[in-house]
């Protein structure tokens, strides 16, 4: 005769076949004894994400409005204002009103954003309803705050072209783009701001933190240091190629280096299309990227040479990418507001 006695469910910690409890976090089964202990785990885990929260949160209140950054964009206004005296007084204090207001919102958004884990994991513990997807949410929401708060936006002055006024006037604003990721012998600095390549010669690359797929943006840099061999790479790639320190024989990599290479598809071209690196050190370059017509684009301000490639989709697909490759010790580009 055929039992019907059902097997019983083994405890994912002990083994026996007594589970009585299957957690709805994990999806394990556990028997009285482990469950208990699995919830007091559980309980411990929280307890350390609130501590982390809490060191987060007094972090906050320490850095708000007080950051070296924050500190240095207040003293280019004041420095601005001074030698401009009565003249521009007005102008200053609306600039730093501006300033003031983006740090505020910024700081409000922060705030919402921190009250907004503490009531859930708060809420969490009153009712005894959390599991380990929820710690993972609230870990990944805790490291997202983290880098919020550790590394602030960055702003930039725009200084208006008038040539009626007899000064410029300036307007506070985030500048969005700068260096992101890196791979090699470079490291960013100026809160992404700067790229410079240090340790030995070796090709490193550097990626913008922005993506294009559509619309017309103008990029430009100042090389602040140059090595005598001149060779900086300045261009695009599709950003779901992967880093590599080699980028540039990347097929989906379009751009400019010296002396008077242009890279298509990530093949060297000599003098492609007359290209001459006329890059010295100082010098400004602006890079135009023109989504819409599948083109880029290369000017030297100092020179006002000025040259274009057209991008093949099927090779470099939307959306493309800021890729700089450095290969000299020493060597040194910084961003600059548009």
């Amino acid at each position: 005769m055929t039992s019907t006695i059902q097997p019983k469910t083994p405890c994912t910690t002990c083994g026996k076949p007594s589970a009585l409890f299957m957690c709805r976090g994990c999806e394990k089964d556990f028997c009285m004894r482990h469950a208990n202990e699995h919830r007091q785990e559980l309980g411990k885990q929280l307890d350390e994400l609130t501590l982390d929260y809490d060191q987060l949160r007094e972090k906050f209140n320490e850095e708000t409005g007080q950051s070296r950054y924050y500190i240095q964009m207040k003293e280019k206004i004041e420095e601005w204002e001074r030698e401009s005296i009565e003249k521009i007084y007005q102008v200053a204090n609306d600039a730093r009103k501006n300033l003031e207001n983006m740090i505020e919102k910024h700081s409000t958004k922060l705030i919402e954003c921190l009250t907004k884990v503490a009531c859930q994991i708060n809420e969490a513990r009153k009712e005894d309803e959390f599991f380990e997807t929820d710690i993972n949410e609230w870990i990944n929401q805790l490291n997202k705050l983290k880098n919020d708060i550790y590394q602030p936006p960055t702003f930039d002055i725009q200084y208006s072209d008038n040539n009626i006024s007899f000064i410029s006037k300036i307007n506070i604003g985030i500048c969005d783009e700068g260096f992101g990721r890196i791979l090699g012998n470079v490291q960013l600095e100026d809160n992404g701001q700067v790229a410079i390549h240090v340790g030995s010669d070796d090709y490193s690359t550097v990626r913008g933190k922005n993506h294009y797929s559509y619309g017309k943006h103008r990029l430009r840099f100042k090389i602040e240091e140059y090595c005598s061999s001149k060779w900086i790479f300045i261009g695009i790639i599709s950003q779901d190629i992967p880093m590599e320190q080699l980028s540039i024989k990347s097929r989906s990599l379009y751009g400019w280096a010296g002396p008077n290479q242009v890279y298509i598809n990530g093949r060297f071209h000599a003098s492609f299309n007359q290209y001459i690196s006329d890059a010295q050190q100082d010098d400004i370059l602006e890079l135009f990227i023109n989504c819409d017509a599948q083109k880029i684009s290369l000017t030297n301000e100092r020179t006002q040479s000025s040259y274009e490639l057209d991008i093949d989709l099927k090779q470099c697909p939307f959306p493309w990418q800021l890729n700089i490759n450095m290969y000299f010790r020493g060597d040194r580009i910084r961003f600059l507001s548009n």
